[in-house]
């Protein structure tokens, strides 16, 4: 597949298309509230869902640190739901994170990127630099 160089009024038409207008992105991703978006759970896991991936962890290292003779303590479910929640940021703020994580995973890979007119843009990681810049 031939991939010509975008241009950078070309960049930006895609990234607008992905990151739409702010009251937009929370109207589509969160219609009932953030805290009600699956999302939110995204940014924020429950105790119990990080409770499993501490577990995890554990087992992955546990053979190890008795190698080590350092046994590792297994994790309890009570200490992660002790903790408070802590919200780094404001709905939007979370949004755009998530939102540029996943962005940034599929730029970043050096994949081809097909935009809906069927333009393909490849190593499109290069067009997040040139579109903040």
């Amino acid at each position: 597949m031939q991939v010509n160089e975008k241009s950078e009024k070309d960049c930006k038409a895609l990234l607008e298309k992905i990151f739409l207008p702010p009251e937009m992105l929370i109207a589509k991703f969160a219609p009932n509230g953030w805290e009600l978006s699956p999302l939110f759970t995204a940014k924020y896991p429950t105790p119990q869902e990080r409770h499993e991936r501490s577990l995890q962890m554990h087992r992955n290292f546990e053979s190890s640190a008795q190698k080590a003779g350092r046994p590792m303590a297994k994790p309890n479910l009570e200490d992660f739901e002790n903790e408070s929640l802590q919200v780094s940021g404001t709905p939007l703020e979370d949004l755009l994170d998530l939102l540029g994580d996943g962005v940034w995973s599929v730029f970043s890979e050096n994949n081809n990127v097909t935009a809906p007119n069927g333009a393909v843009y490849q190593e499109a990681w290069r067009l997040h630099s040139r579109f903040y810049q």
